[in-house]
């Protein structure tokens, strides 16, 4: 019945703050003489309000434990009981706020005034009863109970915010830590479990610069000082943490001063940084998944056209090698079947190019800097993307001379493959007039500058200033991510490099790729070149590789001048190098189903360590975690499959001055 009541009176002033609606009150009078009671009540009535009567304390009581009043009238004496006592009751009951409450007494004096007062009333009037002074004293009743009606409701609304805010802190997947006074006084549990505590309570009253490393403690201070005194807002800082366990956290925070409790705090949201990095690596490779499958269709093509003449080629070669010696035109065969597998092996040599590139594009954690080629990576990226391209316009090459630039290989082709794919998409489909320029450059500071240029639809002015902005994209729905430029933009910032658009509508755009010159070292491949041999020819070479095809191929390859040993198992090999064989030059494998690469050197290095430096590893650019974390933290020779002829002559041309000669 309580809540009733309560609904009705907010139905009728939904907001005391605002509505010009009068306020209908619950209005209670208490009083033994049944004259003056319903003096009181047509008073009340009249003003708009609901009203019921009591005659002593008895009966308001059970009044008052089922019904909500805003108002009520008491008098001094009562038949079993005051009207004091019933008041100090209410107060108990109700609070201070509500109900208001009013006495009516006929007795005089300043001590019945305090008393009154002290018992908890709000107003009081002296009998005899004045109807329009009561009137306008309900009056001046119903404006505080307006006020306080009001702030009550606001009381709520700020205890409901506060408590949604707790709930979205303790929810909360970031770690996040009031500081006041260098003590933590609120950690959720998010920031518990990153600092390895059990329970935010743990972290409570923690001494927080002493949980910060020493090396960090200065800068943490003043940057402290700044956010309360200066109320600034400055940009993320990394620094280390001491966990629950001793060991130190590299965490980024992100801090702002704020009121908690009633008094001036810091906020920070602490990321492991660790973890941020992983999550950045994981959005990269996903945006290189998402650009390879756009042109997966593309790159089928290019593979299938050299592959279906190569195939063809082949089957020729079979059906007809048998007939060479037995027929009479063989000179005119022999001539045929020299071109048919020139032709094959040009058809071979493109679908490699084709993939190594999607190789060195995909690779997922290839973060390592080497010196590059700005034309061949651009070369490399117009090979994966050439189908996207020559079916909307033609692509004009001007590349000038830039300085070797200091860059990972599969984030800086991740860069170009996306503008390349960007330009091609700006072009329309249905003309032969569209254009893709690359051009290349070195500005007057010695930075290497990229130009790809299109002179397709352009950019809109108000599209320009968000073009790098993380999912923002103007391409259809379910074409791209809107990932592509943004990511692009991170990357090169990372090399210290730049991007900048340029862009007409009806007339094209230019994205302009600025990166600074490498001049620590020159252009290279994996490893240092090594010192030649004396003795070039007639190597001995052990080719390891359970594919026997594989080894065979390699072995006929490099046989003509070397002696070659072929074995197809990591076990095997094992067995014949620690039984004493020596060899010049070992390819070995890096994924076998028994013992791979890895173990094989392991196991080597153990008891023959000098043939360490022999060994190179092929690979079909497909790693395990472990393959990946082994060649990170060794400097390893590899020969990538299908073999590239000229890198092989060269690797056993400059084998180690250390090989033993042949005897």
């Amino acid at each position: 019945m309580v809540g009733d009541r309560q609904s009705q009176l907010r139905r009728a002033d939904s907001d005391p703050a605002t509505s010009t609606e009068k306020l209908v009150l619950s209005v209670l009078v208490v009083d033994d003489e049944e004259q003056l009671a319903q003096i009181t009540r047509r008073v009340v009535e009249g003003r708009g309000h609901m009203c019921m009567t009591a005659g002593s304390v008895r009966e308001a009581r059970a009044l008052l434990a089922t019904h909500l009043f805003e108002l009520v009238v008491l008098d001094w004496n009562l038949p079993d009981g005051t009207g004091l006592d019933l008041c100090s009751e209410i107060r108990r009951m109700r609070g201070h706020d509500m109900p208001f409450i009013f006495m009516v007494t006929g007795r005089q004096g300043e001590d019945n005034v305090a008393l009154a007062i002290e018992a908890g009333v709000d107003d009081h009037m002296r009998k005899p009863l004045d109807v329009d002074q009561l009137s306008n004293r309900i009056h001046v009743a119903e404006r505080q109970i307006k006020a306080n009606l009001r702030r009550q409701r606001a009381e709520d609304k700020l205890l409901a915010t506060t408590r949604r805010f707790s709930q979205l802190m303790q929810d909360l997947p970031e770690a996040v830590i009031v500081v006041r006074d260098l003590r933590c006084v609120y950690v959720n549990p998010a920031a518990s479990n990153l600092l390895g505590y059990d329970s935010p309570f743990e972290l409570m009253n923690l001494a927080w610069d002493e949980a910060i490393h020493p090396g960090d403690q200065t800068a943490l201070l003043e940057r402290m000082r700044a956010i309360v005194v200066d109320g600034a807002l400055p940009e993320p800082r990394v620094a280390r943490v001491r966990r629950k366990s001793g060991e130190w956290l590299e965490c980024e925070f992100r801090s702002l001063a704020i009121e908690y409790e009633g008094q001036p705090a810091i906020l920070s949201i602490a990321r492991d940084v660790q973890v941020q990095q992983r999550t950045q690596q994981e959005l990269l490779q996903a945006d290189r998944m998402v650009s390879l499958g756009t042109l997966a269709a593309g790159v089928a093509h290019e593979i299938n056209n050299p592959l279906a003449y190569v195939i063809a080629n082949l089957q020729h070669l079979v059906e007809n090698l048998p007939k060479v010696g037995g027929d009479p035109d063989t000179p005119r065969l022999v001539q045929e079947m020299h071109a048919l597998a020139v032709e094959a092996k040009e058809g071979a040599e493109r679908m490699r190019v084709i993939v190594r590139d999607l190789g060195t594009f995909s690779r997922a954690t290839d973060e390592s800097r080497q010196s590059l080629d700005i034309a061949r990576v651009l070369d490399s990226c117009v090979n994966i993307a050439w189908n996207e391209i020559r079916h909307r316009g033609t692509l004009v090459r001007e590349y000038g001379e830039t300085p070797v630039v200091g860059a990972s290989e599969a984030r800086l082709g991740q860069v170009f493959l996306n503008l390349l794919v960007n330009a091609a998409h700006a072009l329309p489909e249905v003309t032969s007039t569209g254009k893709i320029t690359l051009r290349t450059y070195t500005d007057r500071l010695g930075n290497a500058v990229i130009d790809v240029i299109d002179n397709g639809h352009g950019i809109a002015k108000e599209h320009l200033k968000r073009i790098f902005d993380p999912f923002f994209t103007t391409k259809p729905k379910g074409v791209g991510t809107g990932l592509g430029l943004a990511i692009s933009q991170s990357i090169l910032s990372s090399m210290g490099g730049g991007i900048e658009v340029f862009s007409e509508q009806g007339k094209g755009t230019t994205f302009r790729v600025t990166l600074p010159s490498e001049q620590t070292r020159p252009a290279s491949v994996r490893s240092s070149p090594r010192p030649m041999s004396g003795d070039v020819k007639h190597a001995k070479v052990l080719v390891i590789d359970d594919e026997a095809a594989v080894g065979r191929a390699l072995g006929r390859l490099i046989g003509t001048d070397h002696k070659v040993t072929l074995l197809t198992s990591g076990t095997d090999a094992v067995k014949h190098l620690l039984e004493g064989a020596d060899y010049d030059m070992i390819f070995c494998d890096v994924m076998m189903p028994d013992v791979g690469g890895i173990e094989v050197y392991e196991a080597i290095g153990k008891a023959r360590p000098e043939l360490l430096s022999r060994i190179v590893f092929m690979t079909g650019g497909v790693f395990s975690d472990r393959a990946r974390e082994f060649f990170g933290q060794n400097e390893i020779r590899f020969l990538d499959k299908p073999f590239d002829v000229a890198q092989v002559r060269e690797m056993l041309d400059s084998r180690p001055t250390d090989a033993p000669k042949p005897g």
